[in-house]
Parts: C-alpha cells; sequence; structure tokens
C-alpha cells in the first residue's frame, strides 16, 4: 500500500516489527501535516501514537504517566518551550531520562545537534527523513532502552 510523507511516496515495509501494537509514540511538533503524516505511517505499520503541540503539553502528558511511551519524537522550534529544553529537562528527571528521544528537526545546525546528543538525545534527524530510517531507528531505540535509574 503507498502512502505520502513529507509529500513524498512511500510504499508501506513488509518488515515485523516485533509486536508494536503496545509500543506508544509521543510526537512533539507544533507542525500538525507533518505530524498527521508521520503518525499515520506509524500506526500502520503497528504503534499506537499520540501528539503533543509544544514542549508544555508533551511535558504534562510525560509526568501524568511516565511509562506511557516508549519512544518520543521531538521537534525543536516550538511555541512556549522549544524542543533542547524538554530534552534537557527529560534527561534531567529520574522518572523520564530513561525514554528514547529522537530530535525530528528542520533545524540543522552542528550547535544544535552536538547540544542535543550532548544532553541525551538517541538520535538526531533532520527533515524530511527517510521513514525506512526512522522506523529502523525506532526499533533500535526501543531495544536499547534502560529501565535502570538515570545517572
Amino acid at each position: 500500500m503507498d502512502r505520502t510523507l513529507y509529500g513524498k511516496e512511500v510504499k508501506t515495509m513488509k518488515v515485523n516489527y516485533r509486536n508494536n501494537s503496545h509500543k506508544n509514540i509521543l510526537i512533539v511538533d507544533d507542525d500538525h501535516i507533518s505530524s498527521a503524516a508521520l503518525a499515520n505511517y506509524l500506526y500502520h505499520v503497528g504503534f499506537n501514537v499520540e501528539f503533543a503541540k509544544d514542549g508544555i503539553e508533551a511535558l504534562i502528558k510525560l509526568k501524568l504517566n511516565p511509562r506511557r511511551y516508549s519512544v518520543v519524537l521531538l521537534d525543536i522550534i516550538m511555541p512556549r518551550l522549544d524542543g533542547l529544553k524538554v530534552l534537557d529537562l527529560f534527561k534531567s528527571s529520574s522518572v523520564l531520562c530513561n525514554i528514547p528521544v529522537i530530535m525530528l528537526t528542520k533545524v540543522d545546525e552542528m550547535k544544535n545537534i552536538i547540544h542535543a546528543v550532548n544532553i541525551g538525545a538517541f538520535e538526531y534527524l533532520i527533515k524530511p527523513v527517510e521513514i525506512e530510517s526512522l522506523l529502523k531507528l525506532v526499533n533500535r531505540a526501543l531495544e536499547t532502552v534502560n529501565e535502570e535509574e538515570c545517572v
């Protein structure tokens, strides 16, 4: 089945994603169109997807139920609280620090990439992304989740 993502056609991959039906992904992005396209695709390969329109809403959702989300896809440029500040708050929280955060943004400045990785981003992807690469990365993040306490 063909789908479009960020204006490009993509084919649904015939890959077994190891029972993703209980894996919740939180997409934090104020761009509703690209978020909806990405969510639609992730849903069709078996993930449950929820949205937060900015960093404040993401923090509220995560603090109310920190074990609900397996992976967070986080944009940088958003109203109220930007993605780098959100990432820093996630990683400094003993409750949220083990959730893998994949930065998914149009911001391609090296200083932001280095800063995000230094404060704990699992990976940094620049939009538009190859959906197959993103799916592999999400699954790799799920495999490396560390349930132990953060340092």
